[in-house]
C-alpha cells in the first residue's frame, strides 16, 4: 500500500513538473536592448502614458508603401512585458517593435490592453512572417504566436494593416533604424 502511495505522489510530482515546463516553453517572450527615456526628453504624441506606462524611446521609423510609422522599442525585459497595456491609444502611424536576437517563437498576449491591434511577426530583412489583425484586449490571456522564429514583431492599432494593404510576404523599407540596439541595428543594416 505504501508502494503505491509512492508511485501515485511521484506521478503528481512528474506531472507538475511537465505542466510548468510547459507553461515556461509558451510564455509571451520579452526583450532586451536600449534604455528607455524619459520623461523630459520624450518624443511628443505618446497617449496614455503615465507611471504604469513609462515612455519608451522612439528606435525607428519604417515605411509600408503608404506610410510611414513610427515605432517606440519595448527593448527590455520589463518594457516586453509591459508593451502597450493601460494605454488608451495609440497616435496615428505609431506603434511598437519588439527587438529579439536571436530570433525567437515570440508570443504576445493581450493583457492590461484598452484597443484592439493588428500584431505583426518579421523576419531579420522586415518581412512578415505571420499577421494577426483586430486583436481584441478580450482575448487575454491567450497568446498569439508566429509561424517561425522571428526577429522583431511590431504592434499597430486595428485596421492598420488592412488600410494599407499589409499581408505576409510584405516587406517593410527601412526609413530610419540608427536608434535599434547595435545587434539590431546591425541586422536591420544588411
Amino acid at each position: 500500500m505504501q508502494n503505491k502511495k509512492f508511485i501515485l505522489a511521484a506521478a503528481i510530482v512528474a506531472v507538475g513538473i511537465v505542466i510548468a515546463f510547459f507553461a515556461i516553453l509558451h510564455a509571451p517572450q520579452t526583450v532586451s536592448g536600449v534604455a528607455p527615456e524619459t520623461a523630459e526628453n520624450a518624443p511628443a504624441g505618446q497617449p496614455g502614458q503615465n507611471e504604469e506606462n513609462p515612455v519608451r524611446a522612439t528606435c525607428a521609423e519604417l515605411g509600408t508603401g503608404t506610410a510611414t510609422i513610427t515605432l517606440e522599442c519595448a527593448s527590455t525585459p520589463e518594457l516586453g512585458e509591459l508593451g502597450l497595456s493601460y494605454r488608451d491609444s495609440l497616435a496615428p502611424n505609431h506603434g511598437m517593435l519588439f527587438l529579439f536576437n536571436p530570433p525567437q517563437s515570440a508570443g504576445i498576449w493581450m493583457k492590461g490592453m484598452k484597443f484592439p491591434l493588428d500584431i505583426l511577426w518579421l523576419d531579420q530583412d522586415f518581412r512578415i512572417v505571420t499577421l494577426k489583425e483586430r486583436i481584441s484586449p478580450d482575448t487575454y490571456p491567450t497568446p498569439f504566436f508566429p509561424a517561425k522564429p522571428v526577429s522583431y514583431v511590431i504592434e499597430l492599432p486595428a485596421g492598420f494593416a488592412k488600410a494599407h494593404q499589409l499581408s505576409v510576404g510584405s516587406v517593410f523599407e527601412k526609413k530610419s533604424v540608427d536608434n535599434l540596439p547595435s545587434s539590431a541595428a546591425d541586422k536591420a543594416s544588411n
